[in-house]
C-alpha cells in the first residue's frame, strides 16, 4: 500500500496505529523534554484513529494534518508504511503560493526580475529567444517556479525539463510531447493532430538523414552515381525544406489558438544534458520554431554550454555560435546570501536544535555570520550555502541532547569543504594546517579593513590546527589580533568542552561525512 500526502493513505486503524506508533518517539526526539522534542509537535490526539465517523472523509482529514506535521518535521512515510526520520534528500522545495508566488523570495530579487520577463515576452511581436544566465545553482529554477503563476496567467506556457528528456532520441519528440501535454485541452485537437504528424516527419527526416557520405564509395563509383548522386540531393533538401514549412505553418496555427498568446516556451537544466543533446535542442528551436506568437525563455550557465559546444564542435567561439540562437541574455545578478541563510535556518528549526547543544545563547548568529562571510569570500552559489545549512542542522538534530556541539568549527568547515573539497579532507586529516588553508582562500577585505567575522574564521581554523598546536603558533604570530581572537575561541571551547581540539574537529569532520548521502 503506498502512503502519499495527497492521499488517504489508510483504510483501518491497524495501519494508522503502525504509523503513530513510529511517530511517538520521533516526536518525543532525543529525550523526555519539550525542549528537545521537535517544533510543532502534534497533540496526542492527533496520533489517535478518528473516533467520529470512521468513514473516508474524515479519515481523509485527520491524516492530512498528520502528514503535515510529518513533512514539517524532517520524516517521511514510505510504501511500506515505515516512518523514516530523515528524507532522502535534505534539498528544500520552496513552498510557492500561487496567490503570492514571490512571499518566499528570500533573495529579494526574484519577483523584479520576473516582471521583466513578463514586460520582454508582453511587448514582443516577433520570435524571441531569451536566455536567463547564471551559474549552476544560481537560483535559475525557483526563479521560474515563482514566476509560473505569473506566466501562465498571461501566455500559454509550456515547460520543458530538458535534463529529464536527454534520453530521447531527438528533442523535438520530447518538446512535442509536452506541447500536447500542455495544450491539448486549449488547442483544437485537429490543429493539434496536424502539428504532431508534421513533427513526426520532420522527426523521422532528421533521425534518417546523413546515412551515406562521399567516403562510402570508390572514386569510380562516385564518378558512375556522382550526376545521380547530385539529383538525389537536391531531391532530398527540397523535400526537407518542404517539410519544415509546413511544420512552421502548423506551428503558427497552433500558436493562433493557443487561450493566452503568446505561447511562451519554459526551457529549464539545458546545460546539464548531454552535449548533443543541448545543441540538437537549440538548433530545433532555431529551425523549426521561429514563428510568431512564440516565445522561448532558456535557463542556462552559458559558460558551461559553451563547454558542451566545444565537446562536440571544438575550440570555437562559443559566445558568437550562442547568438545564432539566443536574441536576448539575461544574467541574474548576484544575491545577498543573508536573508536566504536566515530562511534555511528557520526551514531547519537550527535554533530550536541548538538549544541543549550548545553553551552560546548566539550559536546560531554566529552561524549566519560565519556562513554569509564564507559565501562570500569563497563565492560558494545557493545550493552550496543550501547544503552547509542543511548540514549543520543534521549534525545538530543527530548530537545527543546535551553533548555540545562548536557551530564555529562545524561551520567552517562545511564551509572550507563546498569550496575546496581536497583542501578540507588535507586538513581534517593532519595532512595540512591552518597556514596553508589560510593561504588558499581568496582575501575578501584589506588588511586594515578585516572584520569580526575574518577574525572568527582564522581563529577556527587555528585553534583546530593539528599540526601546530595554537599556543606554539601565537607565540611566533606576529598578528596580535589574530592571537587574541584565537585565544579567546581557545578559552570558550576549554571552558565547557572536554575534547582536545583535535576531537572537536575529528567530531565535526566525522559529522559531515556521515551526514553527506543525507544531503545529495
Amino acid at each position: 500500500m503506498q502512503f502519499k500526502i495527497d492521499q488517504v493513505g489508510v483504510n483501518s486503524r491497524d495501519e494508522w496505529n503502525q504509523i503513530t506508533c513510529q511517530l511517538l518517539p520521533i516526536w518525543q526526539g532525543h529525550g523526555s523534554n519539550e525542549e528537545d522534542r521537535p517544533p510543532m509537535a502534534p497533540k496526542d490526539e492527533l496520533l489517535q484513529f478518528p473516533h467520529k465517523e470512521e468513514n473516508q472523509e474524515s479519515i481523509r482529514e485527520e491524516w492530512g494534518k498528520l502528514t503535515d506535521w510529518v513533512e514539517r518535521n524532517g520524516c517521511s512515510i514510505q510504501e511500506n508504511g515505515k516512518v523514516a526520520l530523515w528524507p532522502k534528500t535534505m534539498r528544500a522545495q520552496p513552498i510557492i503560493n500561487s496567490e503570492e508566488p514571490y512571499a518566499g523570495d528570500a533573495l529579494d530579487r526574484n519577483k523584479k526580475i520576473g516582471d521583466l520577463l513578463t514586460q520582454l515576452i508582453s511587448i514582443q511581436t516577433e520570435p524571441l529567444v531569451l536566455a536567463l544566465n547564471g551559474p549552476w545553482g544560481s537560483g535559475k529554477t525557483t526563479l521560474l517556479d515563482m514566476w509560473r503563476p505569473t506566466a501562465e496567467q498571461q501566455f500559454s506556457v509550456v515547460h520543458f525539463n530538458a535534463w529529464e528528456t536527454d534520453y530521447a532520441k531527438d528533442p523535438l519528440v520530447a518538446l512535442i510531447a509536452e506541447m500536447k501535454e500542455a495544450l491539448g485541452k486549449t488547442v483544437p485537437e485537429e490543429k493539434m493532430r496536424d502539428l504532431l504528424r508534421a513533427g513526426a516527419s520532420v522527426t523521422l527526416k532528421v533521425l534518417s538523414a546523413g546515412m551515406l557520405s562521399p567516403s562510402d564509395f570508390s572514386p569510380e563509383e562516385m564518378k558512375e552515381k556522382g550526376q545521380k548522386h547530385i539529383e538525389d540531393s537536391l531531391a532530398e533538401y527540397e523535400g526537407t525544406k518542404k517539410l519544415l514549412t509546413t511544420f512552421r505553418e502548423r506551428l503558427e496555427a497552433v500558436a493562433a489558438e493557443v487561450e493566452h498568446r503568446p505561447l511562451v516556451f519554459v526551457i529549464d537544466e539545458l546545460d546539464r544534458c548531454r552535449p548533443t543533446y543541448a545543441i540538437e535542442l537549440l538548433e530545433r528551436i532555431k529551425h523549426l520554431f521561429t514563428v510568431k506568437g512564440v516565445c522561448f525563455v532558456l535557463a542556462v550557465d552559458k559558460e558551461q554550454l559553451g563547454e558542451a559546444i566545444k565537446a562536440v564542435y571544438g575550440n570555437i567561439h562559443t559566445e558568437g555560435y550562442l547568438r545564432r540562437f539566443i536574441d536576448l541574455t539575461y544574467t541574474l545578478p548576484k544575491p545577498a546570501a543573508d536573508n536566504y541563510i536566515e530562511q534555511l535556518m528557520e526551514e531547519t528549526h537550527l535554533a530550536h536544535y541548538l538549544q541543549r547543544r550548545s553553551t552560546d545563547d548566539g550559536a546560531t548568529s554566529w552561524i549566519q555570520k560565519n556562513v554569509s562571510y564564507l559565501a562570500l569570500t569563497l563565492d560558494l552559489s545557493l545550493r552550496d550555502i543550501e547544503h552547509v545549512i542543511r548540514q549543520v542542522s543534521l549534525a545538530a538534530r543527530t548530537t545527543p541532547c546535551n553533548s555540545l556541539l562548536s557551530p564555529l568549527v562545524l561551520s567552517t568547515l562545511a564551509c572550507l569543504k563546498y569550496y575546496n573539497e581536497p583542501l578540507y579532507r588535507e586538513f581534517c586529516s593532519a595532512q595540512t594546517g591552518a597556514d596553508e588553508v589560510i593561504q588558499q582562500l581568496p582575501p575578501l577585505l584589506p588588511k586594515e579593513e578585516h572584520s569580526y567575522e575574518h577574525w572568527l574564521v582564522m581563529a577556527a581554523l587555528r585553534y583546530t590546527d593539528q599540526l601546530t598546536p595554537w599556543k606554539e603558533w601565537a607565540e611566533k604570530s606576529p598578528n596580535p589580533d589574530e592571537v587574541e581572537y584565537t585565544q579567546r575561541i581557545a578559552e570558550w571551547h576549554q571552558t565547557y568542552y572536554s575534547l582536545t581540539p583535535a576531537d572537536i574537529a575529528g567530531y565535526c569532520y566525522e559529522k559531515l561525512e556521515m551526514l553527506q548521502p543525507l544531503i545529495g
